[in-house]
């Protein structure tokens, strides 16, 4: 019986050495044969332990070296928003009060601000409509953010903020 284990010290490098384990049993005793066929066997677990180990050092190295991944991205070229992994379909007006919102996360932006933004060609806009795509903005966040009312804040009396760590 031969056996061939590869030398490594980590996955993304080739291996350096081969052992070779060779056995022959012609002319044993039975117990011999026996104690050679536990002693293979040892020899092959231990090999596949230390591949697991290695594998599961190079895993845990790959995730530490990985860059942080963005749970909110907003590309306003492509009119795209990606939340934690979920890309939204959000309709014009939505997705440029949030594009507002975004562009200076955690400052409080008031109504007016948020009118000419959303609705510059409108001359009959008012607080009620920004209200109401508020609450539409913040219902077609649900499907990615479990409180979306805790991403898209009202400050009363002031306006409203996107508070980003909240995603």
């Amino acid at each position: 019986m031969e056996m061939v284990f590869p030398v490594t010290i980590s996955e993304r490098e080739p291996p350096f050495g081969y052992v070779r384990a060779t056995f022959t049993a012609s002319g044993l005793s039975s117990a011999v044969r026996a104690r050679l066929a536990v002693m293979a066997l040892t020899c092959l677990l231990l090999g596949v332990g230390l591949f697991a180990t290695d594998w599961l050092l190079v895993r845990r190295e790959r995730r530490a070296a990985a860059p942080e991944e963005s749970s909110f991205c907003i590309d306003e070229a492509s009119r795209h928003v990606i939340i934690r992994g979920h890309a939204l379909e959000l309709p014009p007006k939505q997705f440029t009060l949030l594009a507002c919102l975004a562009a200076e996360p955690g400052r409080v932006f008031g109504d007016r601000e948020l009118l000419e933004s959303v609705w510059p060609e409108s001359d009959y806009a008012d607080s009620k409509d920004v209200k109401q795509c508020v609450y539409l903005l913040r219902r077609s966040l649900k499907c990615a953010v479990d409180r979306p009312e805790h991403v898209v804040r009202n400050i009363k009396g002031h306006g409203y903020r996107l508070d980003v760590s909240s995603v």
